[in-house]
């Protein structure tokens, strides 16, 4: 059965759910906006500050199908039980995604796979309220999965949200992980990496540029924004507008910067 929710409503859902668990740990999240609109944006960067530490986040959105029927394959190989919940993984020939997010992950950089445990409207509506939506969802480090470099259809199927399982030509037991490990995982980064934000974009860009490789081309495109600004953006800037339109077109992942903003980490 095919989700009855949309991948914005969900992402937006999670999302402003992450923002309240990262203030409770005095963070703030942002997110690079890929289409900004107001022109004093150019002057106020995003909100993002660039002279403390930040920590990137890449996170691919997921929808699940429900599977609730005894003939489907974990159930009959004795996987699974019914109900449960399976999303497809991108992989080659039609995309590298899974491929690319691997590469980004391997770098040092926070990307993670998440996805509903939950299909319909009144549930993510349910789980918004009760300010489950990040609890209630499967959440996977693309490092536990090898690439998958042939031809075959990859998904995951759960049932329980921190175990699953990789469906390929065989099976492969996955660990899932909560929302409050990654938050872990933000501030260690904060804490190993003080340096100020804006002195790593250039370091952020160049990973992406060698995760994409040289079929793809750079991935820098024209900024029509900075020709008819009365004060263009500056370099550091722009080029995180373009790491979120690369994530965004390239990824398929929403591009986020967590900070401390009251101290620096030393």
């Amino acid at each position: 059965m095919r989700p009855e929710i949309s991948e914005f409503s969900y992402g937006f859902a999670l999302v402003n759910e992450l923002i309240g668990l990262f203030k409770r740990l005095g963070l703030r999240i942002y997110e690079a906006p890929v289409f900004p609109t107001l022109r004093a944006e150019a002057v106020e960067g995003y909100d993002v500050q660039l002279d403390i530490p930040g920590c990137p986040l890449f996170l691919q959105f997921k929808l699940s199908d429900v599977l609730t029927r005894g003939t489907a394959r974990e159930v009959q190989d004795g996987l699974l039980t019914v109900p449960y919940y399976r999303f497809h993984l991108r992989t080659a020939p039609k995309s590298r995604q899974h491929e690319l997010l691997l590469n980004l992950r391997s770098r040092g950089h926070l990307v993670s796979y998440v996805a509903p445990g939950f299909h319909s409207a009144a549930q993510l509506n349910d789980a918004f309220r009760k300010r489950r939506v990040g609890r209630r969802s499967f959440w996977l480090d693309p490092l536990t999965i090898a690439p998958l470099l042939d031809h075959r259809e990859h998904y995951v199927a759960f049932r329980d949200l921190r175990r699953g399982i990789l469906r390929s030509q065989d099976y492969q037991v996955l660990s899932g992980f909560e929302p409050e490990t990654l938050a872990s995982q933000v501030v260690s980064y904060l804490q190993q990496n003080p340096r100020p934000f804006g002195k790593g974009i250039g370091g952020l860009a160049q990973d992406l540029e060698a995760t994409l490789g040289e079929e793809t081309g750079p991935f820098w495109v024209r900024d029509d924004r900075q020709i008819d600004a009365e004060e263009p953006l500056s370099h550091q800037l722009s080029q995180l507008r373009q790491i979120a339109i690369a994530a965004r077109l390239h990824f398929d992942a929403t591009f986020l910067v967590v900070q401390r903003p009251d101290r620096e980490f030393g």
